[in-house]
């Protein structure tokens, strides 16, 4: 490897090391999605010997997976639609395909598009087999009527067929809570910014005591929230909820560095600028987070890395705020929880069972990801001792440039 040039001082390189791998990995951090998952739901009935349906997806997911599949085949997104859908979708009766048409597709107020959808045989069942292959994360809701008999089911890649013209009997897609037990698993499992939430919490909080009053804390909070949110109590604004949540995973990094800093002053100083610079230029350029929102989190980021700079707290781990602090966050990141339900929506049977599976399912996502993570320490808790030094900045600043990527993202490209 080269030498540093002589004119560099030794902390000069440090630094200059330091920001580069800090900007390395805010470029790095642009190829990870928060949510990868993808949604979409469906309603089946048939009339004689026509089986009707309307497929609702996300104008967002349907752009990305319609442009991706059809290309230039079309020369407008309206052409491209009617070719993508009997690409994705086949309707199959007695194991001989049908023809599955688009008539058309509307834009709703929502931010759906809704494709209307037709074939001229009485279909039993519709296969999105085609659509997992493009996106295998992907979790659709069908709701299926016929001869006065409804029922709902989720369908993922584990169970891509709709049975339309049977009940869910004889295609057994299991409970309500059972179905919604493991997407509540699988999305925290691959929300990278829940994860990196619970990472920077791992990373502040080193004794077992206090980590699992935090972690409480946060499963309280986010509980509640889902609960609130799911039953329409609260109803949370997608555009000031994904900011925020980015916000908590940087603000856990920033507390944990100035409380181990050796000039914690500069640290708090230069990070609250930063927080300064965020809001003034949202507030001229994006106007996303309203002005008492900012308010409340500058306070928020006075209040709790200041303390730091007391004689007695310059090197503070935690103290008993922290608990709380991370209750109020994930009241934060129930709200994100919430716009999985949203998307997806609710059985109409069992309402309260699919929400209750859901959440139990968070947890358990949750309590594997950090029992992995205790487990892989204390594997290596040997080499963990000794890489310290190295480790623990490197892992700060990834965590940091994720966060700050999604905060910009969100804020300004969102």
């Amino acid at each position: 490897m080269a030498a540093w040039p002589r004119r560099y001082p030794p902390h000069g390189q440090q630094a200059v090391k330091r920001i580069g791998f800090f900007l390395l990995l805010i470029c790095l951090s642009a190829a990870v999605s928060a949510h990868s998952i993808g949604r979409s739901s469906s309603d089946w009935w048939s009339e004689g010997r026509i089986t009707q349906g309307r497929w609702a997806i996300s104008e967002g997911e349907a752009q990305k997976l319609v442009f991706y599949k059809v290309g230039d085949r079309a020369a407008t997104f309206g052409d491209a639609a009617l070719l993508f859908v009997p690409e994705v979708l086949a309707a199959q009766r007695a194991g001989n395909a049908c023809a599955l048409t688009a008539d058309g597709f509307s834009r709703q107020p929502n931010g759906d598009i809704v494709f209307d959808l037709r074939t001229d045989c009485a279909a039993d069942t519709i296969d999105l087999a085609g659509l997992f292959m493009l996106a295998p994360g992907h979790v659709h809701l069908a709701r299926v009527s016929r001869a006065g008999d409804r029922f709902e089911t989720l369908i993922t890649r584990a169970q891509t067929r709709v049975p339309v013209s049977q009940g869910p009997g004889l295609t057994d897609t299991g409970s309500p809570f059972r179905q919604y037990l493991g997407l509540g698993t699988f999305h925290i499992l691959e929300g990278w910014d829940h994860l990196a939430f619970l990472m920077a919490l791992l990373l502040a909080v080193r004794a077992i005591r206090p980590l699992i009053w935090c972690i409480t804390g946060f499963t309280l909070g986010h509980s509640a929230t889902l609960v609130l949110g799911a039953t329409g109590t609260l109803l949370p604004i997608a555009s000031v909820v994904e900011p925020l949540i980015a916000f908590t995973i940087g603000f856990t990094v920033i507390d944990h560095a100035v409380a181990r800093a050796g000039e914690p002053r500069r640290l708090f100083a230069v990070a609250l600028v930063g927080a300064v610079l965020l809001m003034v230029a949202d507030l001229m350029l994006a106007r996303v987070l309203p002005l008492m929102v900012w308010a409340g989190l500058l306070v928020l980021c006075l209040a709790m890395w200041g303390r730091h700079l007391a004689p007695r707290a310059a090197r503070a781990g935690t103290d008993g705020r922290l608990p709380i602090l991370t209750t109020g966050f994930g009241f934060i990141h129930g709200f994100g929880f919430v716009g999985v339900l949203a998307d997806v929506g609710l059985p109409t049977e069992g309402r309260v069972l699919a929400l209750l599976g859901f959440n139990i399912g968070v947890e358990v996502g949750q309590i594997l990801f950090v029992a992995a993570a205790l487990g892989l320490l204390a594997a290596l808790k040997n080499w963990v001792g000794r890489l310290r030094r190295h480790t623990e900045p490197a892992l700060a600043s990834a965590l940091l440039s994720l966060s700050v990527f999604w905060l910009t993202d969100r804020l300004f490209f969102g």
